[in-house]
């Protein structure tokens, strides 16, 4: 693991480690460190490059492997189940914690499209440094942590957190079906009013836009409530882009809504319900 450990902390510098960094570093001999790397590049954990230097790379399932590996050093979980979901920019698990609880574990990534682009939609990444793959979704699941404990705080729908390990974010349990996939409801209105009811409360009482709410990052549990998911593109509402965006997150529930339930909805009417300032 100290090999891992290592090329993670130099990703925020380099692209592709230098074999001389990761050899002074560790300080072990030069055979045994390439026998190591050469083990960890034959498992997929690593991946080994040579142009102007030989280097190595952090891959997203190494990343998985030193995550886990801490999490249960720290007795956070014990197994890990099968796969909940994929999304652009995430994979989530269910997990067994030492206590038998099932949990989430949510592994960020960087992103399926170009590095390029990641950066250009995800204002928090513009200015990373070295190796995106390994450091953006560090980032990521940090911002995710801290939206969740100021929503849940004040009690926004939204998945309890419980811990985090680098990109890894552990929480509560997430059950029901994303809002996207549900052709039914059995008040369409009564969950749309429960859903803005959550968005006014993230605004006003945790001062929290989500900044990419659709039917996308929207659960419905079992008992047909709302959940609301995915938050590393949050803003605080006092930030210039925060009105914008929640304008924008509402705007897309209500055409949703509007064209899936069939429900009378306009995004000016909602926000001024809500009692939330639409100039800047």
């Amino acid at each position: 693991m100290e090999v891992l450990e290592l090329l993670l902390k130099a990703s925020r510098r380099y692209q592709y480690v230098p074999f001389d960094y990761l050899h002074e570093g560790l300080g072990l001999s030069a055979s045994t460190l390439e026998k190591r790397l050469s083990f960890l590049n034959k498992l997929g954990l690593i991946r080994r490059w040579a142009g102007r230097y030989v280097g190595f790379e952090l891959k997203s399932v190494g990343l998985d492997a030193l995550a886990l590996y801490r999490l249960a050093e720290r007795g956070v979980v014990e197994a890990l189940g099968p796969k909940l979901g994929v999304g652009k920019e995430a994979e989530v698990y269910e997990a067994i914690t030492p206590s038998g609880e099932r949990v989430v574990v949510k592994f960020h990534r960087a992103g399926r499209r170009s590095f390029k682009h990641v950066r250009k939609v995800r204002v928090y990444l513009s200015r990373v440094q070295g190796s995106v793959a390994c450091v953006a979704p560090l980032i990521a699941a940090l911002r995710e942590l801290r939206a969740l404990r100021k929503v849940v705080k004040a009690g926004v729908s939204a998945p309890r957190p419980l811990a985090r390990f680098k990109h890894a974010l552990v929480t509560t349990l997430i059950e029901g079906v994303l809002l996207q996939r549900c052709f039914y409801l059995e008040d369409p209105e009564g969950f749309f009013e429960a859903l803005m009811s959550n968005v006014a409360k993230a605004y006003w009482e945790a001062g929290v836009v989500h900044g990419d709410l659709s039917e996308y990052n929207v659960v419905v549990t079992p008992d047909f409530k709302p959940l609301l998911i995915d938050w590393p593109q949050w803003l605080p509402t006092s930030h210039p882009s925060a009105i914008r965006l929640l304008v924008r997150d509402v705007n897309q529930l209500c055409l949703f809504f509007k064209r899936r339930f069939g429900l009378k909805v306009e995004g000016k009417a909602v926000l001024e319900e809500l009692g939330v300032p639409q100039g800047g």
